[in-house]
């Protein structure tokens, strides 16, 4: 037992508490105030602010729940066609748990405008960044481009509406939102520029030569940036998400399903008819991130062709652990087998198969074993050679006791 308290606890010292090593989570903060901003067009006085705005918070990782939001615009007057910022301030904020790598927070502020105005660069911006072993999110500032449309007249008005606050966007994480910018083509005129709100959901149990599956969802996400469907669409049609892999010997992977459309309306993309498999060929750690989307019949042919757009800075990459999958085989590995037959010959016997007596062939280092006629007198000429000897022995000596009985 006390081994494997001594294990645990070294492993935690390594890997750390479960979920402190990338914060991600999506924090949503809400208002009720009526406080705005004032700019006149042309000429006159306006409200650049700052203002205060009180928000409630829910969710992600974040402990705040409620926070003061200063929003300030750039100028008191513009003019018809012209543009100025409105700058949202971020206090600090305080995370639940420590993170072990640095983590920036993504903010994605909405504001509410007067008719004739419109948010030129919308969705997440850079906010502060909790650095490694830390809770704490400094105070940060975003700024959102507003643009006036040409004989706009009066006062244009900025309100504050709902604020995300997303932890670990732009960075690795193994699920959640991701705000995708597209350049897309075949779409109605003036709809080119499109925000989804793109989920993908990463596999847990990821092995080499096995298949999994990673999760894929989309929403039309920010007003004025919808997604809509254009009349040359056929009967039917599909949408094609691909996505980017890097690590794990993977490259792309896609999506397929089906899609809803209305004319004149933003497209609603349905769960995946053919989710994106992969099947990892090397351990360790694969990178995944949104790709190209396209709409219609076909990949290969299709009515709407959407490309990310270059200028985004915070789109996020997610990832997946890859481990070692089984390596044994099923087939036989056929044994073997090498057959020595030795041949004694026996002693006075036969040594080959013509019944002489003869060896064939000396055995590598070792001493032959008879060498009949061809090697010259064998061993019975002396075995003869003896007896005769021990015969004439025999006889001699009768002879001699012979002589000595008679003298």
């Amino acid at each position: 037992m006390g081994i494997l308290t001594l294990f645990a606890s070294a492993l935690l010292a390594v890997a750390g508490p479960a979920g402190i090593a990338h914060a991600e989570g999506v924090t949503t903060c809400t208002t009720t105030s009526q406080e705005q901003l004032e700019v006149a067009i042309g000429t006159g006085t306006g409200v650049r602010g700052p203002k205060q705005i009180p928000y409630t918070c829910t969710g992600g990782d974040i402990t705040n729940t409620s926070i003061q939001v200063g929003m300030t615009a750039s100028a008191e007057t513009v003019q018809a066609g012209g543009t100025f910022e409105v700058t949202l301030s971020i206090p600090q904020l305080t995370l639940k748990t420590a993170v072990t790598a640095a983590t920036q927070v993504q903010v994605d502020g909405k504001l509410t405008l007067s008719t004739g105005a419109t948010v030129s660069n919308p969705g997440n911006k850079p906010g502060g960044t909790a650095q490694a072993q830390s809770t704490t999110v400094p105070a940060a500032e975003v700024k959102y481009t507003v643009s006036v449309a040409a004989g706009t007249t009066g006062k244009v008005t900025v309100k504050a509406g709902e604020l995300k606050l997303t932890t670990g966007a732009g960075g690795g994480g193994t699920g959640g939102e991701n705000e995708v910018w597209y350049n897309c083509t075949g779409v109605p005129t003036g709809t080119n520029n499109v925000r989804l709100k793109v989920t993908l959901t990463m596999p847990t149990n990821a092995k080499t030569g096995q298949e999994s599956t990673i999760g894929w969802s989309a929403t039309n996400d920010v007003t004025g940036y919808e997604l809509e469907a254009p009349t040359t669409l056929p009967t039917n049609p599909k949408y094609f998400a691909e996505l980017t892999l890097s690590g794990g010997g993977l490259t792309t992977a896609t999506a397929e399903g089906n899609v809803t459309v209305t004319q004149g309306q933003p497209i609603t993309f349905q769960a995946p008819t053919t989710p994106a498999k992969v099947k990892p060929t090397t351990a360790g750690t694969v990178t995944v991130k949104p790709g190209s989307l396209k709409i219609g019949a076909s990949s290969s042919s299709p009515t709407v062709n959407c490309t990310l757009d270059t200028t985004q800075t915070n789109l996020k990459s997610y990832t997946f652990t890859v481990t070692g999958g089984s390596t044994a085989s099923n087939t036989p590995v056929p044994t073997k087998t090498t057959t020595v037959i030795v041949t004694k010959t026996p002693v006075g016997g036969n040594g080959d198969n013509n019944g002489n007596g003869k060896v064939n062939k000396t055995p590598k280092g070792g001493a032959e074993t008879g060498g009949g006629g061809e090697a010259g007198p064998d061993g019975r000429m002396f075995v003869l050679t003896g007896t005769a000897l021990v015969a004439a022995a025999a006889l001699g000596g009768l002879v001699l006791r012979r002589r000595t009985a008679r003298g």
